[in-house]
């Protein structure tokens, strides 16, 4: 009697169909065969006729899915680079972990090639730094030494330096004096022009302040006459600009008169701008 296999197989029967065309038994995933006795790629079991499981490769890691299961230990098939373990979970010689992926350690070329660790796993700080540099990527010259621990890949001292065209020498240090001469005469260049223009403005400002009070002095003073109610007395008023100034004083008109008249100072807020005209009796 033909039984397909549990636990692979589809549905609670495990009678092959066996009908024409029809494939004897329908599997569940993660198994095939005819019989679905067997466990399909990208999963594994631990004995026969157990369940089969999917393997737990990494994702990023692995360059299959696929893994196999021998004599108590699980193993994937294949790592991507930078990768390494029976899962393809760990960083390889050379790789650190950054953002659940492997990336090569960034030294600048200053690390032996064939150091254990490059850099730090988990961080990506690289250690055994060599030429003379130091720094989280080997970027710097050690204290005493110059040149450039990117370009050049090596820091040499002063002395060693000399005729080598590299930073810290001689002449690459009157590259970089030169450099920075150009660099400070178009600052010095540009506050100037600034200084220039904001000295303009304000001489400007200025200018049009002193016009507008001239032009508010300016205006001539009038006079207005006005009788009162009853016809008795005469105001005699100077309307003016605020910043005009009267020529005349009081003493002037003292004395003059209209008709023979007396003249006296008004009693006001502004005294001595008004004058009171009084006619004789």
């Amino acid at each position: 009697e033909c039984e397909c296999e549990w636990p692979g197989t589809s549905g609670e029967s495990l009678t092959c169909d066996t009908s024409p065309g029809a494939k004897y038994c329908t599997c569940d995933e993660g198994y095939e065969g005819m019989f679905c006795e067997r466990c399909a790629p990208g999963f594994y079991r631990t004995a026969p006729h157990f369940p089969c499981h999917a393997c737990p490769c990494n994702m990023h890691g692995a360059n299959r899915t696929t893994c196999q299961y021998i004599e108590g230990f699980l193993k994937c098939d294949a790592c991507e680079i930078g990768y390494e373990g029976t899962m393809c979970h760990r960083c390889s010689r050379g790789f650190y972990r950054y953002r659940k992926y492997c990336v090569p350690c960034h030294c600048n070329g200053n690390t032996p090639k064939d150091a254990h660790q490059m850099c730090l796993p988990s961080t990506g700080m690289c250690r055994s730094c060599q030429y003379n540099t130091t720094g989280f990527h080997c970027e710097f010259c050690l204290k005493g030494y110059v040149g450039s621990a990117k370009s050049f890949k090596k820091c040499v001292l002063p002395e060693d330096a000399v005729g080598l065209n590299m930073p810290g020498s001689a002449d690459g240090l009157s590259e970089k004096s030169d450099s920075n001469t150009s660099g400070l005469s178009a600052g010095l260049i540009v506050t100037i022009t600034m200084l220039v223009l904001l000295a303009i403005a304000a001489g400007g400002f200025l200018a049009f302040r002193r016009y507008r009070t001239w032009r508010r002095r300016k205006g001539p003073a009038f006079w207005t006459v006005g009788m009162s109610p009853s016809g008795d007395a005469v105001d005699i008023s100077s309307v003016h600009n605020p910043d005009a100034r009267l020529d005349d004083e009081d003493d002037d008109y003292r004395g003059d008169g209209v008709d023979g008249g007396d003249v006296r100072e008004g009693r006001g807020k502004q005294s001595s701008k008004y004058l009171r005209l009084v006619e004789d009796a």
